[in-house]
């Protein structure tokens, strides 16, 4: 068969001369060079053959072919029934439609299909592109779920060039070897994507994501100024930069190894800490028609506040304080803390609650690096700084304001954020294409 377009119209071309116009079927528009054909005109698919079971075995110097079934390999057998690279799918069972890709000999059962390719298609392409197809929304609805090769082979399948098949697969083995890179081993795609996050700010806050300019200012420079402005806002305070000696024991050695350019500075060096409070609920003229916004844990779910599903009034406010956009909001008292230490930033002026507390910068430059630093840090912060066997969990305030944090200069600051900003980029359109 042939498939060819005219006036945006798709038409399929049989071998005898008929033409059938199925522009209802195709689910979508193909790139330049693309075609939509059927999974029967590339591939020609093959169920495999009986095997008693008493002829599979566990994986040994006699049985070293696999067996595939209809839920994967079943075991190992003497013979083999096929060779090479081929995509083999599962046609019966739970799991049918599940997708292997065979590099040797093996041994496919009448309850597995092995997917033969032509000259244009890559048995590589043709694993990664049925894998993504979802074969098992084909079954039928049966007690023993099973998928028809007739009704497969009539499935619509979108064909790129030769050429462009070769660098999709090379694409995607691309992407899951750096997912290898950091353990992965079984976890599904989600998981795998959620320690490459993590691994992202690991590196990004020992310095290793981005290269060190020598022409930054170094972070010492910065920290003059951040502490120029806190005596500018707190006069006539002392200090809140402790001596080494003046800290706490468990405070006083680096955690990690970091580069020359840049230094270690305790949490509360950064900026004043603003608590909050609930204004009296019996008191409407706090909440009627509030325009100003009050987070709560609840609130606490994107790296900006924007909204708030409650908004107190300026009457309601004027009891509270006012944080300035750029301010960091951390969640201090809820039983959320068990699990996740949730952090945000202010994107317009607001107010919080009793189960917050906020850190308003001496200078908003640092604020989205501390942002991503905290996030790198949470594992420590919930197993070092989490007071427990307590109604509610809650933060030890007194003694997770000495929380060291690794300071970069503030243009490597902002490297380190476009890129990690451009990694999780990456990353949500993998999980999410």
């Amino acid at each position: 068969m042939e498939f060819c377009m005219s006036d945006r119209t798709t038409y399929e071309k049989f071998a005898d001369g008929k033409v059938k116009d199925i522009s209802e079927e195709i689910p979508f528009e193909l790139a330049q060079g693309w075609a939509w054909t059927r999974i029967g005109a590339v591939f020609y698919l093959q169920a495999g053959k009986n095997i008693s079971s008493q002829c599979i075995k566990e994986h040994s110097a006699g049985y070293p072919y696999p067996c595939y079934g209809g839920n994967g390999v079943r075991g190992y057998v003497k013979k083999s029934s096929h060779k090479g690279i081929h995509a083999v799918i599962g046609r019966q069972g739970a799991l049918c439609g599940n997708l292997n890709l065979t590099h040797d000999e093996f041994y496919a059962t009448e309850h597995a299909v092995v997917v033969e390719t032509f000259s244009e298609v890559t048995a590589d392409f043709a694993y990664w592109f049925l894998k993504q197809m979802n074969l098992n929304q084909y079954a039928t609805a049966t007690a023993q779920p099973g998928l028809s090769v007739r009704e497969i082979v009539d499935v619509m399948f979108p064909l790129p060039p030769l050429a462009e098949q070769k660098r999709i697969v090379a694409k995607i083995e691309e992407l899951f070897a750096y997912v290898d890179k950091i353990g992965e081993a079984s976890d599904g795609i989600t998981q795998a994507a959620q320690r490459l996050d993590k691994k992202i700010l690991d590196l990004a806050i020992r310095g290793q994501l981005v290269p060190q300019d020598p022409n930054d200012e170094p972070a010492s420079e910065l920290i003059k100024r951040i502490e120029a402005a806190k005596k500018a806002t707190e006069k006539g305070q002392k200090s809140s930069r402790a001596a080494a000696s003046d800290r706490p024991a468990y405070e006083t050695e680096a955690p990690f190894d970091i580069p020359d350019s840049w230094e270690w500075v305790q949490l509360k060096d950064l900026g004043r800490f603003v608590g909050g409070h609930t204004p009296s609920i019996a008191d409407s003229s706090n909440w009627e028609n509030g325009n100003i916004l009050w987070v709560t844990s609840k609130d606490m779910k994107q790296k900006y506040i924007r909204s708030t599903g409650c908004m107190v009034t300026e009457k309601g406010a004027s009891e509270l304080h006012l944080l300035p956009p750029g301010s960091l909001l951390m969640v201090t008292r809820s039983g959320i803390l068990r699990r996740t230490f949730p952090i945000a930033l202010a994107a317009k002026p607001l107010t919080i609650n009793q189960d917050q507390r906020a850190l308003e910068f001496y200078d908003n430059d640092i604020g989205e690096y501390v942002y991503y630093c905290l996030k790198s840090l949470e594992p420590i912060v919930l197993r070092d700084y989490r007071k427990t066997g307590t109604t509610v969990e809650s933060i030890i305030w007194e003694k997770f304001i000495h929380l060291q944090i690794p300071l970069p200069p503030v243009d490597e600051q902002r490297r380190i954020v476009t890129k990690v900003e451009e990694l999780n980029a990456m990353i949500s359109n993998l999980l999410n294409p």
